[in-house]
């Protein structure tokens, strides 16, 4: 009697031993599995946070003495002889123009390098920049409009979780920017153009779309790249790689790049990428070429 006690406890207690490491592997398995869920929704469509160093304080050390490459003897830049809409901006003529933009600045050790680059060049470029690094350094964002280039909006906040939690914020976050923008460098040196953090490609950024046009803004994404955002210290070699593959075929290229404080790197690609986007034909323009005549100044 005794032996079939004991024998009816230990199967009771293998049974509920049973039943608990089950209830703690399915617990496990329903955790991971909003894990990823949560993970997929928060992933921007183009994963930019890793450059976390623009939107916070690091101290970088500002170069003194930026060595300025020396173009080719034969290179000569040639500028655009059409006009373009900007509603059509992608692949509009049949002549080959790249519009350079840069995301992130300006940032004190790497956009004056990369105006430096610009300049030996003779190439203008739009930068879509942050109110609060406009803010941290006008000097930069001065430099950059008494060379030619172009400013456009690219928040003030970069900040993905209020940005893209309604309409409101992402508003007024804008209009903070453009009026920090324009104080610093005038309504000429600007344009009213937005550029999504992490990009426009989700349509669960469709109210956010629609509350530009509320403001007077218009939006662009890009169809090609350097990558120098698809990690940390992303090589020279991989960036020309990254810029020849994703403009080949393509007319009139939009450019994504950075300007963040640790895109050191980009710096070192650009001479390489302005010669093999010359020597393939394309002309450089800034984004202000692009825009109907109407759409280029600030709101008053």
């Amino acid at each position: 009697m005794n032996k079939q006690h004991a024998s009816r406890r230990k199967k009771r207690i293998d049974t509920k031993k049973f039943l608990t490491r089950t209830g703690i592997l399915i617990l496990i398995i329903v955790l991971v599995v909003l894990g990823i869920k949560c993970i997929l929704n928060a992933t921007p469509s183009y994963d930019d946070t890793i450059l976390g160093s623009a939107y916070e304080a690091l101290e970088m050390p500002v170069p003194t003495a930026t060595p300025r490459p020396t173009p080719p003897p034969d290179f000569t830049v040639r500028t655009s002889e059409y006009p373009a809409e900007f509603i059509s901006i992608y692949n509009q003529h049949d002549e080959k123009i790249a519009y350079l933009t840069f995301d992130d600045g300006p940032t004190a050790n790497i956009t004056p390098q990369i105006l430096d680059v610009l300049k030996a060049y003779d190439v203008k470029a739009s930068f879509f920049v942050l109110g609060k690094n406009v803010a941290n350094n006008p000097e930069l964002a001065k430099r950059a409009v008494d060379e030619g280039h172009i400013l456009a909006n690219h928040s003030y906040s970069h900040d993905y979780a209020s940005l893209y939690d309604g309409t409101d914020f992402i508003k007024a976050d804008i209009q903070k920017t453009e009026q920090i923008i324009v104080d610093t460098v005038g309504e000429t040196g600007y344009v009213k153009v937005f550029r999504f953090p992490g990009g426009s490609f989700e349509k669960s950024k469709d109210p956010q779309k629609e509350a530009l046009s509320e403001i007077g803004y218009v939006f662009l994404d890009w169809n090609a790249l350097n990558g120098d955002a698809e990690g940390h210290n992303v090589s020279v070699e991989t960036q020309l790689k990254k810029i020849k593959s994703t403009t080949k075929g393509t007319t009139n290229a939009v450019i994504l790049m950075h300007d963040a404080a640790t895109k050191q790197t980009t710096v070192d690609a650009l001479p390489a990428i302005i010669e093999y986007l010359h020597n393939e034909g394309y002309v450089f323009r800034t984004l202000k070429d692009a825009m109907p005549a109407d759409a280029t100044t600030a709101t008053e």
